[in-house]
């Protein structure tokens, strides 16, 4: 039978055997996706363990499939975060078996948590490492819908659609998928920049991007009642609107950022006229306004407990201890730098200090540079500024989605770093060949 069909078909017997594919896994795919959806679900913060731990975990297995790049700005990286990692358990030690503080926290348990946002930050900055234009481009288009998402469900529980809400009966403010008014502020305010600068540069989508850009400032900042995103979200406003301004090349995009931008303000003063024809915004919009809330003024409030800290916190080169702040003033500072002294100590403080110098810088050097890398540039440092300005009246430490923007400022100035490192090697080799051709 076998040689009957031999004979009368021969290409069957001529035919090599058929080899099986091997399964290949596009590890960069798998990379982005995951990236893409462990941003995109990290507005989600009412409970824990919150979606972002899990897409951290993913993130993190997805990384070792893809490979690690070590770089320079990698290895400063991995110093900083064990920097800041030090100085906590250094403060930590004489406190190691004290009672809970507040809310289930003790002192270890917090230094815990401070250490698993120093490695977040350390992980996305090997992971931005690799195809770090395209990823970080990826990055905040996730956090931009991410933001509106969040402001989505912010204007859905402020107009109570899906029920009472005992957030807005009580407070008046909204807290959309977080458990505090004032992060939901600062995390929209933070997408206001990548969703106004692509309104402002393309027309594409723009009814679309019109809409979302509105949601995020009504819903997300506006409704926060929150003094620091208010000013966060117009400077970065400002800001993408001038860098770009400066920038763009091209007298039809111009004229289309210019009509973009009058269409934005008109459509905020419309806002403005029917905030103000409303009488219970207009009284939270007032309240809300006033430099001093009532829990900030006295020797016992913000401000005051921040007073009395600060001679103290010189006598103490190991700060107060992790978490211990409330101990000596029953509330916590309130204040991003003061709190890095309060539980690393001095050296803590300086590290602390040392980071957030070293982000601005590279921030401000990529929007200012004229390289193919500004525009992403001039994304990240309105987003910088606020994260810096906002930590002078709020505590920051443990905003695990703030450590990916983070990350990706010092990613993309490595990058820059070994771009601008390749034209001088470049024009090194030209140089010297450049005599041989002549003789």
């Amino acid at each position: 039978m076998t040689d009957a069909s031999a004979v009368h078909f021969p290409e069957i017997a001529a035919a090599p055997p058929r080899a099986r594919r091997a399964f290949v896994v596009d590890t960069d795919a798998l990379v982005r996706g995951v990236l893409a959806i462990t941003v995109f679900v990290g507005c989600i913060n009412f409970f824990e363990p919150s979606p972002f731990l899990f897409g951290f975990a993913a993130l993190s297995l997805a990384l070792l499939l893809d490979g690690v790049r070590i770089t320079r700005m990698g290895v400063l990286a991995f110093f900083v975060a064990w920097g800041l990692t030090f100085t906590k358990v250094l403060s930590l030690f004489p406190y190691l078996s004290h009672r809970i503080v507040d809310q289930g926290v003790t002192p270890s348990l917090f230094v815990v948590y401070s250490v698993f946002c120093y490695i977040i930050f350390f992980g996305f900055v090997l992971l931005l490492s690799k195809r770090t234009e395209a990823r970080v481009a990826l990055l905040l288009d996730a956090f931009a819908a991410s933001c509106v998402l969040a402001a989505a469900i912010a204007i859905a529980q402020y107009s109570q659609v899906l029920g009472e809400s005992a957030q807005i009966r009580d407070f008046g403010r909204a807290t959309g998928p977080f458990l505090d008014p004032n992060v939901l502020g600062s995390y929209c305010a933070l997408g206001v920049p990548r969703l106004a600068q692509s309104l402002l540069v393309s027309r594409r989508r723009a009814v679309l991007k019109a809409i979302a850009l509105g949601i995020v400032i009504y819903g997300g900042v506006f409704l926060s009642f929150s003094r620091g995103a208010w000013g966060a979200a117009t400077f970065s406003f400002v800001f993408i609107a001038v860098a770009t301004a400066l920038t763009l090349r091209g007298r039809a995009a111009r004229r289309w950022m210019k009509f973009a931008f009058v269409a934005v303000f008109a459509f905020g003063s419309l806002g403005v006229v029917v905030v103000a024809s409303n009488e219970s915004l207009r009284e939270m919009v007032v309240r809300r306004a006033q430099v001093a809330q009532e829990y900030d003024s006295g020797e016992d409030g913000r401000f005051g407990h921040q007073r009395r800290a600060i001679p103290m916190l010189l006598q103490r080169p190991l700060g107060f201890g992790p978490f211990r702040f409330p101990i000596y003033f029953e509330l916590e500072p309130h204040n991003s730098y003061i709190s890095a002294f309060v539980d690393g100590g001095w050296l803590g403080g300086i590290t602390f200090f040392f980071f957030v110098g070293a982000t601005l810088f590279f921030a401000g050097r990529l929007a200012w540079h004229a390289t193919p890398l500004r525009p992403t540039g001039q994304v990240l440092a309105p987003m910088i500024l606020a994260i810096d300005f906002q930590a002078i009246q709020i505590d920051q430490a443990h905003w695990r989605w703030m450590y990916p923007i983070l990350a990706a400022t010092w990613a993309l100035e490595g990058r820059r770093r070994a771009s601008a490192a390749e034209r001088t090697q470049r024009a090194a080799t030209i140089a010297l060949a450049e005599p041989t051709l002549a003789g």
